[in-house]
């Protein structure tokens, strides 16, 4: 929960990207943080620079839908990797790392 709670803070205001969630039930911890980019190519590209930056972001969720709205969103997000393996200093890493996408 407070890798999530770093990382919100520190996108807040961010123009890049949204995320999907800013709250949780209590009790219970995302694993990932979903962000959400504009378009694809966005997305693509903010992985490719967290990549570079050695931060594992993967495409979780590829949909295959006749539901375009449902197609669309799923080809503009990208989870960040947040749960009990990382800590305070991978959230500054990765908050580094987004702060330096640029579109």
């Amino acid at each position: 929960m407070e890798n999530a709670r770093v990382l919100l803070q520190a996108i807040q205001g961010w123009k890049i990207a949204i995320p999907i969630f800013t709250t949780w039930p209590e009790g219970h911890a995302p694993f990932d943080l979903p962000l959400v980019f504009e378009t694809q190519t966005a997305r693509d590209h903010g992985q490719q620079v967290l990549q570079q930056h050695s931060v594992y972001c993967p495409v979780e969720w590829v949909c295959h839908t006749a539901d375009t709205t449902a197609t669309d969103l799923s080809s503009r997000i990208l989870s960040i990797p947040i749960d009990h393996r990382y800590g305070r200093d991978d959230m500054e890493r990765i908050v580094t790392a987004l702060l330096t996408v640029r579109l």
